[in-house]
């Protein structure tokens, strides 16, 4: 029936309606769901679960994998290696997941810039509702009280908001005084702009690398001619031999010292446990498998000194 597919229950017919209709009263109860407007809201995101990772499991897997062969071709050739064998074990032992969050709100917003927002809602959806009925010459209805109330509610709301926003970013700064970093944050927050995020150029991997390679190439030789300008200036203002520069230096530097394998592990086991976006895997998982990962990494990074 259609009761029980509704759930319908405690149905009472009452005849006592207090009118002279013939029509009963029919009294039920049904469950009924309603959204809660102050729920919170989720985003979902594809996440690894890295401490769950058997760390002794995993650098068996890299030790038995290609990056410990003896040579490799190229330097192209160890990084597609490194990267692809690491991301692929990387799925075996953390595969992507996924997951809900809590959106969160702005790290200012309180229980009173929740307030002031639900009373402007409220006052919106009033307005709203009672402008259908404004054309209804029967309807009874101050349109203009609701407006100016609506007006007035969402201007608190931006008051309120306004001043526990600026509150906040002010106690903020005031804190970062003499902390040219941690000001630099905030004013990066305030501008809307993200903070470390080591963003890459567009563009496809070979181009965007020589955009990079020429981008430090025309900086260095501008240095290198401001450098020349300045002693040629200095030379014209006095030709005397008393007031010759010292001779350039004969030396000059033409290629980089190839780093020992254990100079580049007392290097990487000296850094924090900070890592990027654009890591394979992160760098206290990295640190943790160093003896496996230390032979590929010795030989890209000599390698890209060499090129």
């Amino acid at each position: 029936s259609v009761s029980d597919a509704l759930l319908i229950s405690e149905i009472v017919v009452d005849p006592n309606t207090g009118t002279a209709s013939d029509h009963y009263l029919i009294k039920f109860e049904i469950p009924v769901a309603f959204k809660n407007s102050s729920a919170r809201s989720y985003e979902e995101k594809e996440v690894r679960e890295y401490k769950n990772i058997c760390v002794d499991k995993f650098r068996e897997d890299l030790f038995t994998s290609a990056i410990n062969q003896i040579g490799f071709e190229c330097l192209d050739h160890a990084v597609s290696l490194y990267t692809d064998t690491v991301s692929s074990i990387l799925d075996k032992h953390a595969p992507l997941i996924t997951k809900r969050f809590t959106v969160q709100k702005s790290d200012f917003w309180d229980e009173k810039c929740q307030a002031a927002k639900r009373n402007r809602q409220r006052a919106k959806r009033r307005l709203k509702a009672k402008q259908t009925l404004h054309d209804n010459p029967l309807a009874d209805i101050n349109i203009e009280e609701i407006r100016a109330d609506h007006h007035e509610k969402s201007v608190d709301a931006a008051i309120t908001i306004n001043t526990a926003r600026d509150n906040f970013y002010r106690k903020q700064l005031d804190s970062y005084k003499g902390d040219a970093r941690g000001t630099y944050k905030v004013i990066n927050k305030l501008l809307d702009k993200e903070y470390g995020s080591n963003k890459v150029p567009n563009g496809e991997d070979q181009d965007v690398a020589n955009r990079l390679k020429d981008f430090f190439h025309n900086k260095i030789k501008n240095i290198y001619s401001g450098i020349t300008a300045e002693i040629d200036s200095l030379q014209c203002i006095d030709e005397s031999p008393q007031a010759q520069l010292t001779p350039a230096a004969k030396s000059s530097f033409c290629e980089f010292t190839e780093v020992s394998v254990s100079d580049l592990e007392s290097i990487i086991r000296s850094m924090p446990d900070k890592s990027s976006s654009l890591d394979a895997i992160p760098f206290w998982l990295f640190k943790e498998c160093l003896p496996e990962m230390l032979p590929i990494t010795h030989y890209i990074v000599n390698q890209s000194l060499k090129e």
